[in-house]
């Protein structure tokens, strides 16, 4: 995987700060709020120089904005600014996300990762073997029974 270098080479920050990635971030499974944090905390990093300059300006962005809201929304207690700050953020996420998905994402070929093509394969392969035939003579014609 193309992301897999980058956030390999980043060295833990204590114990409980962030701990250091599996073998493929994009192939890890059952994310825990600490990962889903650590992963965006270090996304900006990682990503940096990795797309064109034409839209690096837009996904960095997009990345800041999540990681203001997710610690934001994390918050234990909130006043009546913290929510009108917290509103306003979520507008600011809504907006670029939408901007990402109009504007940036045109630019890529989005694929699967390897396990999650199986896993969609399998998921169908189930959904297909579930499905029970119609029986085809369901009702019969009660026409000139007069």
């Amino acid at each position: 995987m193309l992301m897999t270098p980058s956030f390999r080479s980043i060295s833990s920050f204590g114990q409980s700060t962030i701990q250091k990635f599996s073998n493929s971030v994009s192939e890890m499974k059952k994310f825990a709020g600490r990962d889903f944090k650590d992963v965006l905390q270090c996304t900006g990093p990682c990503f940096e120089g990795l797309f064109p300059k034409s839209v690096n300006s837009g996904i960095q962005d997009l990345l800041f904005i999540m990681a203001c809201w997710h610690a934001s929304a994390k918050l234990r207690l909130h006043t009546e600014d913290s929510l009108d700050s917290f509103q306003g953020l979520t507008t600011t996420f809504t907006k670029q996300i939408q901007y990402f998905a109009n504007k940036i994402c045109p630019h890529f070929e989005m694929v699967e990762t390897p396990s999650k093509c199986a896993t969609s394969m399998c998921a169908e392969a189930a959904r297909v073997r579930k499905r029970k035939p119609r029986c085809s003579h369901s009702t019969h014609s009660t026409q000139g029974a007069k």
